[in-house]
């Protein structure tokens, strides 16, 4: 089964309206799980980057579902195409 990896940095500290966007990015992700689409979601050590875990999207539409994050902008991503085998 086929999965797409989000490998996400983003300098949290230069962002500007942190406070406001993080809530938001959070509502996005959850929004996503409930969806089935993003089934794994982990924040790098000292909060510099996330990986999330897209599942039943090819990388064009893991790519366009990125973009609607708010912080999305403020990313540099790397998308890693998976087969899951266990």
């Amino acid at each position: 089964m086929k999965r797409i990896i989000l490998n996400i940095r983003c300098e949290l500290d230069k962002v500007p309206n942190i406070d406001v966007l993080l809530p938001q990015e959070f509502a996005r992700g959850e929004e996503l799980k409930q969806e089935g689409i993003m089934e794994h979601l982990f924040v790098t050590e000292g909060r510099m980057g996330a990986v999330l875990v897209f599942k039943d999207v090819d990388e064009a539409k893991a790519k366009e579902i990125a973009a609607t994050f708010p912080l999305f902008k403020y990313f540099d991503t790397q998308y890693i195409t998976v087969e899951k085998y266990y």
